[in-house]
């Protein structure tokens, strides 16, 4: 696990301080703790165990006795974790800490939600599975054994429906965000292609820019097509005549309708 430490309230850029430990099999190893021997690998499957880190928060940010809080998750149920990425923020009156993930995975289930005040060191935090598929068979055993795990609470139905419900309009936002960016990119492509001299047709033209403001769905998949790679999505990968073409159609069809 890494440890970053943040200074607030200060008028120079913010200080920050990376601890890693020496083990790296496992957060609960790197919160200085250990998983073997856990009642629970005799009912959940592989997972590792992502604690809070054993580390005295008033000490370190001054010696307030104020409330220590886990204020913030930076991933969602479900997200994939790279060795390094940031996990969730420890506020204190003065400090913020951001914990980082010392081991590779999938986020199967957040046990500690934001809010949570004063979090005794070592406790798992959150449970991170090798992969995708790991993550249902996981929390479909945590439901039958809660207890598995020390001192996690199962949330009840009417709080797993709020966080279904957020994660729901999370990712509405992120695809509508997404949709935004890609109409931008659509609106600078076709400006170049214009210049270019790609499109014959003003009215044509016209239309293509009025889809592109309206994230027009198929010209969106046109475009994200007319690249032969996703990532990085550059000139160098971009097809223009297979895009001027079928956007062209796009366009010509637009026409013949009666609104046009």
């Amino acid at each position: 696990m890494l440890l970053r430490l943040a200074l607030r309230r200060c008028s120079i850029a913010p200080t920050r301080l990376a601890v890693r430990r020496l083990s790296t099999a496992g957060s609960a190893a790197a919160a200085g703790g250990s998983d073997a021997g856990d009642a629970d690998k005799s009912v959940l499957p592989p997972h590792t165990k992502f604690r809070m880190p054993d580390l005295d928060f008033e000490n370190v940010s001054g010696g307030s006795s104020s409330t220590v809080t886990l204020s913030k998750w930076h991933l969602k149920e479900g997200a994939k974790i790279v060795d390094g990425a940031h996990m969730c923020e420890i506020d204190t009156p003065d400090l913020v800490f951001v914990l980082d993930s010392g081991d590779e995975g999938y986020l199967a289930r957040i046990l500690v939600p934001e809010g949570t005040e004063n979090v005794p060191p070592n406790q798992p935090l959150a449970i991170i599975v090798p992969t995708h598929e790991d993550i249902e068979p996981f929390v479909d055993a945590l439901q039958r054994h809660p207890t598995a795990i020390e001192g996690y609470v199962e949330p009840s139905a009417a709080e797993q429906k709020a966080i279904a419900d957020t994660a729901a309009d999370d990712a509405t936002s992120s695809a509508d965000s997404t949709d935004s960016s890609d109409a931008a990119d659509v609106l600078r492509y076709l400006q170049k292609l214009q210049k270019e001299g790609h499109f014959a047709d003003e009215q044509v033209f016209k239309v293509l820019k009025k889809l592109a403001r309206k994230n027009d769905k198929q010209l969106l998949i046109t475009f994200k097509g007319s690249f032969s790679r996703e990532i990085p999505r550059d000139e160098a990968s971009f097809d223009a005549n297979f895009f001027v073409e079928t956007a062209t159609e796009l366009a010509e069809e637009a026409l013949e309708q009666p609104s046009n």
